[in-house]
């Protein structure tokens, strides 16, 4: 096992195997905010986790004589079905938005008791609070004579968005959900009036 531990491909297959994580955790927040900056991250730390898959590999079969010539190979491997499999991005928006709730609550508010002249409108958020919808820190704004909603944008391309959305009275989700989204592909409801959202 130490034999195999000091080698440098087990450092460089827990390395490669961390960046894949954290580049895909933080995506879709990057690609809203700076997408070349984006591509080119991606297109960097996908190359360097493909080659150190590979040198797994080859390290596998060239030392297969040692204990266990495997353990770089199964660290690359368990990372890339965890990216596959398990939606990161949801993830990190959940854990953002319970560590940010006062701050995404008392900005709900403030939003909803502005007023605009459309059915749907943006609100520029106030400078320390921008971080809290991603593409420009503007909140939308969904108003008619049912309900009013506020929406904070976790991701958002000129195809699809997702995001948070506080609701002034608990109804009418599929309602504002179509004011915002041609098709809208997740509502999930999250307590106290709070939906997280997807669409396109």
């Amino acid at each position: 096992m130490l034999s195999v531990i000091k080698r440098p491909i087990f450092k460089t297959a827990i390395l490669s195997s961390g960046l894949l994580l954290i580049t895909l955790l933080i995506l879709e927040r990057l690609w809203s905010e700076a997408r070349v900056e984006c591509a080119l991250l991606v297109g960097c730390v996908g190359l360097f986790y493909a080659v150190t898959f590979l040198w797994t590999v080859v390290f596998w079969i060239e030392k297969r004589h040692y204990r266990i010539p495997y353990v770089p190979f199964c660290i690359s491997l368990i990372t890339g079905l965890i990216a596959y499999c398990i939606p990161l991005n949801r993830v990190c928006d959940r854990a953002e938005f319970a560590v940010l709730h006062n701050k995404y609550e008392k900005m709900a508010n403030l939003v909803l008791q502005s007023r605009g002249d459309t059915n749907v409108y943006n609100y520029r958020l106030p400078h320390r609070y921008r971080k809290l919808s991603v593409g420009g820190g503007d909140a939308v704004v969904v108003q008619n004579k049912d309900v009013r909603a506020v929406m904070f944008y976790t991701f958002r391309d000129a195809e699809r968005s997702k995001g948070f959305i506080k609701l002034s009275r608990g109804q009418n989700i599929t309602e504002c959900a179509h004011s915002l989204y041609n098709e809208v592909n997740l509502v999930k409801p999250m307590g106290n009036n709070w939906y997280y959202i997807t669409g396109e």
